[in-house]
């Protein structure tokens, strides 16, 4: 031991012999209770030792089940948000397969039951059940019909999982209605746009000699909305509805002043028509068994039922490799090559 070490430790016991005398001298403690007077204070400071350990096990015990128990909300929260945001993407496509709700069922197996009680996970699978009744539904069932009752449904799921939370929220009748009439009021807009998206996806996957696409006043009649695909030198095709009644019609389209060398292919010389190609088809001309679309249903962003576009995008491929003899048998590709030549 250092010399320091002796210094410091003598200093120390000088003060404690110090008080001690201190103490009798001045009769601050008896010295013939001095003992048990000291003995009580060491019992005193073990009993607070113990004590003190006690409460910090406590309060260490307190706060890893206050962690645990964080965790396992996260954890919950994170499970119950991820079948919510499966169950809107059945909502937002209008459509339901049982393939999809065989995967929600797996969710609720695998994910919900391990923290959910076992009464919300009974009230989950009728709700679940109640939307397989309308799997697979024909392309010509009402969507307005669907939309109403799977949105119940889930709003049913939602309710049942924000009870098992206990956080208070709660989707009730005044919340769906104020979600309805803001969903009216927005919903057409963004079917419209993504209608048009998916549309021209559709085509593009079937037909690869197109360019520009666009969706535009059709410039002829002055009246509602087509889809318009660039081609080459001039030529368009077209798809929509020139007259505003919801009939489809498919054509090739050339602007008469810009491109004369389609002349002798135009479906009318003078007049509106003559800027269209003779191969003017209506929709039925192709679907025959078919659920025929609707094109006001299409621009105005009204729930399709499923397919609609994969057949309507089927209908205009079709349109496009068709040969015809007013073509002298030429497709649009070749009729366009031979007026170039």
């Amino acid at each position: 031991m250092k010399i320091k070490d002796y210094i410091f430790y003598g200093i120390i016991v000088a003060f404690i012999v110090l008080f001690l005398a201190s103490a009798i001298v001045f009769k601050v403690f008896n010295i013939e209770i001095l003992p048990s007077q000291f003995y009580g204070a060491l019992i005193g400071v073990f009993i607070t030792a113990i004590i003190t350990a006690f409460l910090l096990r406590g309060q260490t015990a307190g706060e890893e089940k206050r962690e645990k128990s964080l965790k396992v909300f996260e954890t919950q929260k994170e499970k119950y948000n991820n079948f919510i945001n499966e169950m809107w993407k059945i909502w937002d496509k209008r459509s339901v397969r049982l393939e999809e709700v065989n995967e929600l069922l797996k969710m609720v197996s695998q994910d919900i039951v391990l923290y959910t009680k076992p009464k919300t996970v009974n009230e989950i699978l009728s709700h679940l059940t109640q939307i397989a009744e309308y799997a697979n539904c024909k392309e010509s069932d009402n969507t307005d019909e669907f939309s109403k009752k799977i949105q119940e449904h889930i709003f049913g799921i939602i309710n049942s999982l924000a009870k098992e939370i206990n956080l208070g929220g709660e989707i009730n009748d005044d919340v769906r209605k104020n979600l309805n009439a803001l969903e009216d009021k927005l919903l057409p807009y963004i079917n419209s746009k993504k209608y048009v998206k998916k549309i021209n996806e559709l085509v593009r996957s079937k037909i690869q000699d197109l360019k520009e696409f666009e969706f535009k006043p059709d410039e002829t009649s002055g009246e509602r909305n087509v889809l318009w695909w660039y081609i080459d030198e001039g030529m368009w095709l077209r798809v929509g509805d020139q007259w505003g009644k919801g009939t489809l019609y498919f054509s090739f389209w050339a602007e008469f002043y810009e491109n004369r060398q389609y002349q002798d292919y135009r479906y009318r010389v003078k007049g509106d028509d003559k800027n269209w190609m003779k191969n003017y088809k209506g929709v039925d001309y192709f679907a025959k068994d078919k659920y025929v679309l609707d094109f006001n249903d299409f621009r105005n962003g009204k729930p399709l039922p499923p397919d609609t576009l994969e057949n309507l995008a089927t209908y205009i491929a079709e349109f496009f490799a068709d040969k015809y003899n007013e073509f002298d048998n030429k497709d649009i590709i070749g009729l366009i090559e031979k007026c170039n030549q």
